[in-house]
């Protein structure tokens, strides 16, 4: 998925590299070198490990990232987050804290508010202070062979001088939230490689990073 993301990255007219979340929370990536970052959490979620004995691994936000992006975004950095469980699993996770919540409204600007936001796998951008072109946006919301489905997109809440960027099909839960201020960041509660057409992928990319 880092080569999906960056083949639309390339084609705004930027260059890009990849790095893994654990090398990010563990302080390996000199993040000076950047202006932007894009993660990348797909349907990722915290797990029980041996039946719940072994704690929990996995976490959209474990504290090492969230160090991390807290420290990028505080040097006036953009961050793009996208994922289907960005707000289901800070919320309700099992392994989630007061923290987790506390980081995810003070630096992505969102809370939760429900998921299977859209069984139609549809999105659209909507006016908002991110000035980003209108236009519908197609995700995959069955298996196929091209994309795996994303069955239970998150809507989202914004907060703390948030605002709502796209809004799923059925007209008013939110299904990304972008945030301008000393930085600027977007989270979407559906991932962006599940979009299935790659000229839109590109299209909205270019939005992203004009943003």
């Amino acid at each position: 998925y880092p080569r999906l993301h960056g083949e639309s990255i390339l084609k705004a007219g930027y260059s890009f590299c990849s790095t893994s979340a654990a090398a990010l929370s563990a302080g390996d990536v000199d993040m000076e070198e950047y202006f932007f970052m894009d993660l990348i959490l797909g349907k990722q979620r915290a797990v029980e490990m041996g039946r719940g004995t072994s704690g929990h691994a996995f976490q959209t936000f474990p504290q090492g990232l969230q160090r991390a992006l807290r420290k990028f975004t505080a040097s006036g950095r953009s961050l793009f987050v996208s994922g289907s469980f960005i707000a289901t699993d800070p919320w309700l996770s099992s392994a989630a804290t007061d923290s987790d919540r506390d980081f995810v409204r003070s630096v992505l600007h969102y809370a939760y508010r429900g998921g299977r936001a859209s069984r139609r796998g549809e999105a659209r951008i909507v006016p908002s202070a991110a000035r980003m072109a209108r236009e519908r946006i197609y995700f995959n919301p069955e298996p196929c062979r091209d994309f795996y489905p994303v069955e239970a997109p998150d809507a989202l809440a914004p907060v703390q001088e948030g605002f709502t960027v796209m809004r799923y099909d059925n007209g008013d839960q939110t299904a990304a939230v972008g945030y301008s201020g000393h930085y600027r960041s977007l989270a979407m509660g559906f991932p962006f490689e599940a979009i299935v057409d790659a000229s839109q992928r590109d299209r909205l990319m270019v939005e992203i990073m004009k943003f």
